[in-house]
């Protein structure tokens, strides 16, 4: 599958899975969603801003209820003040 042609790449992130945080059709995702508890501070910021729909707020901390849902974005590694959060490949 070609890739999209987009009219001003300017506004937009593009990765071979992903653009602006939209997964593209037909791509298999397969990411290892973490959250480090102890220093996680539960401020939601993850559970509000990720695409996927990945996180709960749990007992107080993020919890990755949906990690088959992560589209590899890293918006929620970004999001996280606390570097509380990592995703890597499965």
């Amino acid at each position: 599958m070609a890739p999209p042609i987009l009219s001003d790449e300017s506004d937009y992130q593009q990765s071979d899975t992903y653009i602006n945080n939209v997964p593209l059709p037909g791509v298999q995702y397969m990411w290892q969603v973490t959250v480090n508890e102890e220093q996680c501070k539960g401020c939601n910021e993850c559970v509000d801003g990720c695409p996927g729909e990945v996180y709960e707020l749990l007992k107080n901390k993020a919890t990755p209820v949906n990690s088959e849902e992560c589209h590899g974005c890293f918006t929620c590694v970004e999001l996280c003040e606390e570097d509380a959060i990592t995703v890597e490949d499965k």
